[in-house]
């Protein structure tokens, strides 16, 4: 809160005490609960916080408020935390769109362009570009699964996510994972 956090006088917060308060807020619980339990609160609580200290740009002191890891507005990863959990809520009976195979093609591609994030922000040693890359893949997949809430959008939304996810170090944690929502084995040639 704009000041320096020391251990001697008792103002120092222990990380534990951290995702503590973070995993104790309503929001995260009702992101999680939207998914009939595929997803966990402290997956949430996880996604949320690491997202926000990794778009931050590498500097020797963390500065940061408590509203500013509330606020979604300061905090990409309640978007992202948005965007995994609506990919794993509990599919919805919905007809394939009109303009379906280009937002599958959209999402596949930015998927590419989030590996070329990833690279760039490793060969700076700073993360918060590949966060930046990941948090406008979360807007458009909570756009887009908000409007169609069909199963193979939701499939190929959580395989993009989980590969930005789990190559900043932010463990996507475990779903639970139905028929509908599960991506099809990868198979060999040769």
């Amino acid at each position: 809160e704009g000041s320096k956090m020391k251990s001697s006088n008792g103002a120092a917060l222990l990380a534990d005490e951290f995702l503590d308060r973070v995993e104790s807020l309503r929001e995260v619980h009702a992101l999680a609960a939207r998914t009939g339990d595929r997803v966990r609160v402290a997956t949430v609580r996880d996604i949320v916080v690491k997202s926000f200290f990794l778009s931050r740009r590498m500097a020797k002191d963390i500065n940061f408020a408590w509203s500013q890891v509330v606020s979604p507005a300061d905090n990409p990863g309640w978007s992202i935390a948005a965007a995994w959990c609506a990919a794993h809520s509990a599919p919805q009976a919905a007809a394939p769109r009109a303009d379906q195979l280009d937002i599958e093609r959209m999402l596949f591609l930015r998927g590419f362009d989030l590996t070329r994030a990833l690279k760039f922000a490793a060969s700076e040693i700073d993360l918060s570009v590949a966060v930046k890359s990941l948090h406008r893949i979360a807007e458009t997949v909570n756009r887009v699964l908000a409007e169609a809430g069909n199963d193979r959008l939701a499939a190929l939304s959580g395989s993009v996510l989980r590969h930005g996810l789990t190559s900043l170090g932010i463990s996507a944690g475990e779903t639970t994972v139905t028929a509908a929502t599960a991506t099809p084995p990868r198979r060999s040639f040769g």
